[in-house]
């Protein structure tokens, strides 16, 4: 019983393509190609990528600014006063390169 309501719920989410305009039913049917899943896929990985880098840099920051006293990579690269923006920019570029 569940499986068949899982199918109903699957056609409703379907809409017909012959309805819409002709430049449009080209990009729905050009979604379903191939190349548009792989180049999805790819653009998934990188963002996924960039949003993992970014909880690398943001947790590198924090144990650099939690051990202010002692020296740290903010300090090595004097970027302990410099303004926010740069300070997530540069732990973004070395959480990144390391």
């Amino acid at each position: 019983l569940r499986l068949i309501k899982q199918v109903r719920i699957c056609r409703i989410g379907r809409f017909r393509t012959e309805a819409l305009p002709g430049f449009i039913q080209a990009i729905v049917w050009s979604l379903h190609s191939g190349l548009a899943k792989i180049i999805m896929a790819l653009l998934r990985m990188i963002l996924f990528m960039m949003w993992f880098n970014h909880i690398i840099a943001c947790c590198w920051f924090a144990i650099a600014d939690l051990s202010r006293p002692e020296l740290t990579w903010l300090d090595a690269y004097e970027v302990a006063e410099a303004p926010l923006p740069t300070q997530y920019i540069t732990a973004y570029h070395w959480a990144l390169a390391t």
